[in-house]
């Protein structure tokens, strides 16, 4: 292996780069852990997480842009409230409005879901149905 080098990108960080380049065995030894241990468990979560994905499905519902922050985003299934929904919470955007992400795992194909957004900005709820050919709504 080549001797791991630190890089930098911005002109503060040239002096703590030269320093942690001065420390050649414990980067050598750091790539070698991140070769032989890293690597491969990255690998298997990854394996993990597609056949996972591939079996059950999932559905999100991404709502983003949204102020004040006071919100709920449920997915419904036949027109009742999934109690299965897993939220990230609250998320600021970079323009002081928020975004939170719903998911939903799919148990049924056959089955009726959607999501339903209610805010303060909204005169009604807005409901919005996931079909076989509607995957992504952007409004």
């Amino acid at each position: 292996m080549d001797s791991p080098q630190w890089y930098s990108y911005l002109p503060q960080d040239l002096d703590i780069k030269n320093i942690l380049n001065r420390f050649e065995l414990w980067n050598h030894n750091n790539l070698i852990y991140i070769h032989r241990d890293c690597v491969p468990r990255l690998k298997k979560f990854y394996e993990h997480t597609v056949i996972s994905h591939k079996r059950a499905g999932a559905l999100n519902c991404v709502v983003t842009g949204f102020y004040p922050k006071d919100i709920t985003v449920e997915w419904m299934v036949n027109g009742q409230p999934a109690l299965d929904g897993i939220s990230t919470g609250f998320l600021p955007n970079h323009d002081q409005t928020y975004q939170i992400h719903v998911t939903i795992l799919l148990s049924d194909a056959t089955q009726n879901y959607s999501c339903q957004i209610k805010h303060s900005s909204l005169r009604e709820p807005m409901v919005l149905t996931w079909g076989k050919n509607r995957s992504q709504t952007f409004l």
